[in-house]
């Protein structure tokens, strides 16, 4: 009996075998499980960070074509592209501009973009990148998304004021910056500023500079011939004589270094930082004055209706009647006269152009505004260049202004106010501007430039018909982030 219970228990170590062997395959296919499941996990993870990589490569790709693609050829939707070291990723960009920076939904501008009007203070990029599809594995998109301030890269139009032969600054000048200390001067000339006046920007000259009695540069002063500070005047960042010397007194500053060609005059303990001294530099980059013309296709293009008035009397009764007009005119006054607009309410409607072969004058509190709650307007007063014929070579310092009458000055006086107007002044003569508040600011060219008082103005890159040329943008990001997939 004993014997037939061993020989029973005798196929229990194949049955433990078995079951172990069981065991061992259920982990076995466990294990290829987890293994394939990571792997097809590691690959999804891997597609999804090449995705983002390819949308932030869209968005690189498309902020460095922005300041050298001319205003006119920028694309609002490029074709697709794929990246160069990655065939398997590629991206699709699209960009919505604002007139404004930030955007406001519903004032989106159309594309293409038209050369001819106001250029885009803003943009909205979005960029959606795709990991494409590899054997059985799907395709994986992200799209990121940036908002961006645009600043235009402009030609000879890239200064707030421009002087071409003498730039007197009187009293009380306040240049504000269009983005941060950006409000640059500009003379062929000699710089003279004589009292309290402010520049958040840098002053550039091919002549000589004089600055007195609190008068301030925020960024740099670099002239060809020799700078003079007196008093409490004050350079913020470097000041550069190429040629010349530098003279400090009084508790005058230069923030940062003072470079001359020839001696520094009491400069030491009113430099904060080197004092360089038989130095001689290159002048600063010279610049012709600008051309514009009257090309009235231009004018047209942009969406401009052109009046044509033959005397000064019936130019000043429709501008003064305009009444919130929602109509763009160009008020073209030929042959010259003497436009003087006095103690008058002008309300825009649309944008306004003064182009006129004479003398343009405002006092007595001449106000140029908007309706309430409308969108910004603009004013040009212009007096065109060809009107010298033939045109004075453009590297020339001086139009023959004495020869005309009335001589074609542009003066603004006695508290003319621009209410929400951005405003652009052009003579190929003399420019007097005093005791005004240029609202949104904008731009002003002049052979000579006078700023006899109280003047505040801040830098607003305008475009021309006709003339400015905005060769790209440079961008400045306001947020970069990743959005869902549309």
């Amino acid at each position: 009996m004993l014997c037939r219970l061993h020989r029973n228990e005798s196929g229990v170590a194949m049955v433990t075998a078995m079951l172990v062997s069981m065991v061992v395959l259920s982990l076995s296919l466990i294990s290829v499980q987890l293994a394939v499941h990571n792997s097809e996990q590691s690959s999804r993870d891997r597609k999804r960070l090449q995705a983002v990589h390819a949308a932030e490569a869209g968005l690189d790709a498309y902020l460095a074509l922005l300041p050298r693609t001319a205003l006119g050829n920028i694309q609002c939707t490029p074709g697709p592209a794929t990246l160069p070291v990655d065939s398997g990723a590629q991206y699709q960009v699209t960009a919505v501009y604002y007139p404004t920076f930030p955007g406001i939904p519903g004032q989106e501008m159309s594309c293409p973009l038209n050369p001819n009007v106001a250029p885009p203070g803003g943009a909205v990029i979005t960029s959606r990148g795709t990991a494409v599809a590899v054997a059985n594995a799907r395709s994986v998109s992200r799209t990121m998304q940036t908002q961006v301030r645009l600043n235009p890269v402009l030609g000879s139009f890239g200064q707030a004021i421009f002087s071409d032969t003498v730039f007197n600054v009187v009293n009380n000048l306040t240049v504000n910056g269009n983005n941060g200390n950006d409000a640059d001067l500009y003379t062929n000339g000699n710089f003279t500023c004589s009292n309290s006046s402010v520049d958040y920007g840098s002053i550039l000259a091919q002549g000589s500079a004089t600055l007195s009695n609190s008068c301030t540069v925020l960024q740099d002063l670099r002239v060809n011939g020799s700078i003079t500070m007196l008093n409490s005047a004050r350079v913020g960042h470097d000041a550069i004589s190429s040629t010349g010397s530098i003279t400090m007194e009084g508790p005058s500053v230069i923030a940062n270094n003072a470079r001359a060609a020839t001696t520094c005059s009491g400069c030491t303990g009113r430099v904060i930082g080197t004092i360089t001294t038989s130095s001689p530099s290159a002048a600063p980059p010279r610049i012709n004055f600008p051309t514009v013309n009257w090309v009235p296709s231009a004018w047209t293009d942009a969406g401009y209706q052109i009046r044509t008035e033959n005397n000064c009397s019936s130019a000043k009764n429709f501008i003064e009647t305009l009444n919130g007009t929602p109509t763009n005119y160009v008020v073209r006054i030929s042959p010259g006269c003497s436009l003087s607009l006095a103690g008058v309410d002008i309300t825009l409607g649309g944008n306004l152009a003064i182009i006129s072969d004479g003398s343009i004058s405002t006092s007595n509190r001449t106000v140029f505004k908007t309706p309430d709650g409308a969108t910004a307007k603009e004013v040009f007063f212009i007096v065109p260049r060809n009107l010298f014929t033939p045109a004075t070579p453009p590297d020339s310092r001086a139009d023959n202004c004495s020869s005309k009458s009335p001589v074609p000055n542009i003066s603004l006086a006695n508290n003319t106010d621009f209410i929400n107007v951005r405003t652009f002044i052009y003579t190929p003569c003399t420019v007097n501007l005093n005791n005004n508040n240029i609202g949104l600011g904008g731009q002003i060219f002049g052979q000579t430039v006078n700023i006899n008082n109280h003047f505040s103005f801040s830098f607003r890159p305008m475009l021309i018909p006709g003339a400015g040329v905005i060769l790209g943008f440079n961008s400045d990001i306001a947020y970069l982030r990743e959005i869902t997939n549309d």
